[in-house]
């Protein structure tokens, strides 16, 4: 999922984002029938998960990969988006925030 098209955002920080909205979740889940996770890029992201863990799929919200994000270093940073890329079982169900709590 991206930015919806239709948010005003007048720089480029999240912090700038004005008015977003998700996109179209249902025509998602009709077009990607097998969809089990669903990865949110930082917080502002995360914001939509809990309407993707309603529906059954497994969610994590991950570091922000935006360099604006300094409170992890990269590696740390690359550490989780990789650990959140390995397939795992259907079974397995919302794994929650990998991103530490401020």
């Amino acid at each position: 999922m991206g930015r919806d098209r239709r948010l005003r955002q007048a720089g480029s920080l999240d912090a700038d984002i004005r008015a977003a909205r998700s996109n179209d979740f249902g025509a998602l889940l009709r077009a990607a029938p097998g969809l089990q996770r669903v990865l949110f890029n930082g917080r502002t992201a995360g914001r939509f998960e809990a309407r993707f863990r309603g529906s059954g799929l497994g969610t994590i919200v991950l570091p922000s990969t935006s360099p604006a994000h300094a409170g992890m270093r990269y590696s740390q940073k690359l550490a989780a988006w990789r650990a959140a890329l390995v397939p795992r079982p259907a079974s397995v169900a919302h794994q929650g925030s990998a991103e530490p709590s401020r």
